[in-house]
């Protein structure tokens, strides 16, 4: 889900925020929660290619 229908959504169902700080807030924590999911799979799939690589090479030294 992007970011700006993550957002719409949220104000449809609560009201917007009440001030800028709380807009900020807002804003942070959703760049926050999307680049932690990016990392998670990004480390997911790392593990998972070093795993193949393993199995293809298992002579090779890392």
């Amino acid at each position: 889900m992007s970011a700006i229908r993550e957002h719409v959504k949220k104000r449809k169902i609560s009201g917007d925020t009440r001030s800028e700080t709380g807009r900020r807030c807002r804003d942070t924590f959703t760049s926050l929660k999307k680049r932690v999911a990016n990392w998670a799979y990004l480390i997911g799939t790392i593990s998972k290619i070093e795993s193949k690589m393993r199995d293809w090479f298992p002579t090779f030294q890392i």
